[in-house]
């Protein structure tokens, strides 16, 4: 469901996929997400907004999580195909990264206990460790004579 710019999955933490004998590897966890729009989101098929969720396939058989990203636009009738991509995981002796494309459907229906989650996903935000730019650290801590430049010394970034 979406509350402002803020998807919530009515289904969070670890989702069951199947049974073994099925052949099903990986179990999944979704979590929330968030929507935006951006300029150029109106076409032929009208106004689209674009929504982006984390998931982590969960290896039965090993301690592994791989996590990764599905990301789709929509609107109130229906949605595009959905870009999924997985670049990490905890787990050493199966690693890999994946990416694609899937289609999606959408089924516009109401949510049972709307407010309920609604409620518990702004609890959980709002008890998150508040964080802050590191430009703070030198306005915070003024003694302690930080050289900002020094955190990104003889990094140079990939393109």
């Amino acid at each position: 469901m979406q509350n402002g710019s803020h998807l919530i999955p009515a289904v969070q933490g670890l989702t069951i996929t199947g049974d073994t004998q099925s052949g099903s590897t990986y179990d999944l966890i979704v979590g929330p997400g968030r929507a935006w729009s951006e300029n150029g989101d109106t076409g032929a098929a009208g106004t689209f907004s674009r929504a982006s969720l984390p998931f982590a396939l969960v290896d039965r058989n090993q301690n592994c999580v791989h996590n990764g990203g599905l990301s789709f636009p929509y609107n109130a009738a229906a949605v595009s195909i959905a870009a999924y991509q997985v670049t990490a995981e905890a787990c050493a002796l199966h690693q890999f990264d994946v990416w694609g494309q899937l289609a999606a459907t959408y089924d516009a229906h109401g949510v049972p206990d709307a407010v309920a989650l609604e409620n518990a996903h702004a609890a959980e935000v709002g008890n998150r460790m508040p964080t802050k730019p590191l430009s703070a650290l030198a306005t915070d801590h003024p003694a302690a004579g930080l050289d900002l430049a020094a955190f990104g010394s003889g990094i140079t970034p990939r393109r």
